[in-house]
């Protein structure tokens, strides 16, 4: 029977019974209830668009008779065992993804050593089969390497998963170097969704035939590992801007972020006329698609900026400060798309690798059409196996995919940002924690620091007042002293006068004694002469 009380929890986004039935039927197929570890925000139109578009693909697949994304909660908090629970008795299986997850210090952590925060022995205690879904190596160049226990989980992590795909084959390469070789070979290629946007999404603008190209610009204390400061990046800009104007092109700075149009504002004081397309937000995913399906070609520094414009069919190109920009080019046949900032000639190389776009743009946008047919196959190819992994036969359905229309994104729109208004309240309640946990503590340091200080004021007190005595007693001893060295000086005097005295006495004797000795002598000698004569 559903309570308030569950009615209350299934809104707030918390563990409730209020949650349809496991594995439930509907006309030919199974439909798999899907509990999905995502981020929710609009502070970065790349996550705010990719995790909209995960569900989409999951939900479009066999007309929405396939998979239902039911529930989801941060992938970067912490997995309890009350969430375990929860998932064990409601999910069919966990999506986990997508994303740059394998980096270690965006969510430092201890329990999985990479973004999703949940420990081995949490992820053991999980009963149903995990579906990671379009993740991604991202570690920046010369960055350390994972600590324990992210090899380990990672290899479990596979183990559990009827689906381990990632969004590049650069990506494939590496995470396998930390696995076992049993385990290789279930890593599978799974494009990222961000790449499939005009094939899936109901997008009608047209990117206009014109020399009109979008800079997106970041910068990281982590592009350091590859020697490129930060200032480099707007400096490479800044001498390419007029060159690009000089060669015809019309510039708009695209952020992705709001360090990116810091970056760029900061870039614009120099050029007074600088238009800025602001694709993040809470309508990311409306308007901003559309404003930025209106740039055709772009220049950026992060994956989003490549893989998003891909997807709307714009050219991609890059300054070459991740790994991951290099992965993704090679997976579509460009990686002369991409130049390295530390080059002094960087904007003489990258305004021709343009140009040169510019001048085959028909022939390129031919080639990005047919990557993001393959990539739909390889994405719906996936689905199928994951649909049968769980159960399900693919052949049982109506429809294999049928996208959303207008409709029903607006309805994901709306579904994305509740999830953004829970996500803030959730994290909200835990700075209010933690402020309070904070708060706590520092009271119960100023009353360890009064307790010191009356400590310490009674060790002082005591300390001049023993101080205090010792100087009554030196003081004391002092005046005994100087009375009995006066004693002694009398006493020394006395003697002296004393010696003095029986001196005198003693040298009068002694002189007696010489008189009569000197007179003897002379009396002896003059008897002598006498008888001589």
């Amino acid at each position: 029977m559903r309570t308030r009380a569950d009615e209350i929890k299934f809104f707030a986004g918390q563990p409730s019974d209020l949650r349809p039935d496991k594995g439930s039927e509907r006309s030919m197929g199974t439909v798999f209830k899907l509990f999905h570890f995502d981020i929710a925000t609009e502070n970065n139109f790349g996550d705010t668009l990719l995790f909209p578009a995960v569900k989409h693909m999951f939900e479009a697949y066999g007309a929405g008779e396939a998979f239902d994304i039911y529930d989801s909660r941060p992938l970067r908090e912490n997995v309890g065992p009350a969430l375990v629970k929860y998932i064990n008795r409601t999910a069919d299986a966990v999506v986990v993804g997508g994303g740059g997850l394998f980096l270690s210090d965006t969510n430092p952590n201890r329990e999985s050593g990479w973004q999703w925060r949940i420990s081995l022995d949490m992820l053991e205690q999980l009963e149903v089969p995990l579906i990671v879904f379009a993740v991604g190596y991202n570690r920046f160049y010369g960055q350390p390497d994972f600590e324990p226990p992210f090899s380990e989980h990672v290899a479990r992590t596979i183990e559990k998963s009827v689906f381990f795909g990632l969004r590049n084959h650069g990506s494939i390469e590496k995470v396998a170097e930390y696995v076992p070789d049993e385990l290789k070979s279930r890593i599978t290629y799974q494009p990222c969704p961000t790449t499939l946007s005009k094939s899936v999404l109901p997008i009608d603008v047209e990117q206009p035939d014109a020399k009109r190209i979008g800079l997106q610009l970041s910068t990281s204390r982590r592009y350091a590992g590859h020697g490129v400061g930060p200032d480099m990046v707007i400096e490479r800009a800044g001498q390419l801007l007029p060159r690009l104007e000089g060669a015809g092109w019309d510039v708009v700075f695209t952020p992705f972020t709001n360090p990116d149009q810091r970056l760029s504002a900061r870039l614009g004081e120099q050029f007074k006329s600088r238009e800025m397309v602001q694709v993040y937000g809470d309508d990311v995913l409306t308007r901003g698609l559309r404003d930025l399906a209106d740039v055709p070609f772009l220049l950026g520094c992060r994956g989003h900026a490549q893989m998003i414009p891909f997807g709307l069919g714009a050219l991609p190109f890059s300054f070459d400060v991740h790994p991951k920009l290099g992965y993704f080019l090679s997976d579509i046949g460009r990686p002369e798309w991409r130049h390295d900032p530390k080059d002094p000639a960087f904007a003489e190389s990258i305004l021709a690798t343009i140009e040169d776009g510019w001048e085959n743009r028909e022939a390129n946008r031919t080639h990005i059409a047919d990557k993001q047919a393959d990539f739909l196959d390889i994405t719906l190819d996936n689905l199928d196996v994951i649909y049968s992994e769980l159960g399900g036969d693919p052949s049982t359905l109506e429809s294999r995919f049928a996208p959303y229309d207008a409709q029903a994104w607006n309805m994901a729109r709306s579904r994305f940002l509740l999830e953004v208004q829970r996500e803030n309240s959730i994290h909200r309640q835990q700075t209010f924690a933690e402020n309070a946990r904070k708060t706590e503590a520092e009271l119960k340091t100023a009353l360890r620091n009064c307790r010191t200080a009356a400590d310490d004021r009674q060790i002082l007190e005591a300390t001049v007042l023993r101080e205090q005595v010792s100087a009554g007693t030196m003081q004391r001893e002092k005046t005994r002293i100087e009375e009995k060295t006066k004693q002694l000086e009398q006493e020394n005097r006395a003697l002296r006068e004393q010696l003095q005295q029986q001196g005198s006495s003693t040298a009068s004797t002694r002189l007696r004694r010489v008189r009569r000795n000197v007179g003897r002598t002379v009396d002896n000698v003059m008897k002598r002469g006498q008888s001589d004569s």
